[in-house]
């Protein structure tokens, strides 16, 4: 056996910091990581999923949706898809004193993105882009959006809470019988980045 680098070549115990291995020693942290949230709430419509969320203390809602009816909470009304990234990029320069973003609900905005790039690419429905190129352009959308959110709790430290209706698909499970269950009321595409 012999080793494809030796420890003689790279410096005796001189590591990739430059220094001696202590320096690698000296970054070591323990305990737990303390950071930000994210939170995927989903439910059938009227569960209380708006109500949940209103009791995060320092909550703002960016809502495509009235779901609130007497709550009292902090919320934006965001019409479109443009106007959603837009305040995201806001909160993540200035978050005033707010602690959470809500997003309600994420499967009404999915449907303002497509309205956005059929009226942006002059398509009549997100499927006229041709064979799945119309979900992979939203997906590549909601990505960005994803990515705003994370930079808004990794910089800022807010938590990020997504609302999302459900509906019940079917399940072939390969262990064993198939059955129905709750998904996120997403493409498929769109619903595997929040999954993660």
């Amino acid at each position: 056996f012999t080793p494809l680098v030796s420890l003689a070549a790279c410096g005796g115990r001189r590591g990739f910091f430059g220094g001696m291995m202590s320096g690698l020693l000296s970054a070591v942290r323990r305990g737990p990581t303390v950071s930000a949230l994210r939170i995927v709430l989903q439910g059938q419509e009227g569960v209380g999923k708006t109500t949940w969320a209103a009791g995060c203390p320092g909550a703002l809602f960016l809502t495509a949706e009235d779901g609130g009816g007497t709550l009292d909470y902090a919320r934006v009304e965001i019409p479109d898809w443009p106007d959603l990234i837009r305040a995201v990029r806001d909160l993540i320069a200035d978050p005033g004193d707010f602690k959470a973003v809500v997003i309600d609900t994420i499967d009404t905005y999915e449907k303002r993105l497509w309205a956005y790039l059929c009226e942006e690419h002059g398509w009549s429905s997100i499927e006229d882009a041709g064979y799945g190129k119309g979900y992979t352009a939203a997906a590549e959308e909601m990505d960005r959006l994803r990515s705003a959110l994370d930079e808004l709790r990794g910089r800022r430290g807010l938590d990020v809470i997504l609302l999302a209706h459900v509906h019940v698909r079917p399940f072939n499970d390969p262990t064993g019988p198939s059955y129905d269950r709750y998904e996120m009321r997403l493409h498929k595409g769109t619903a595997a980045l929040w999954a993660s």
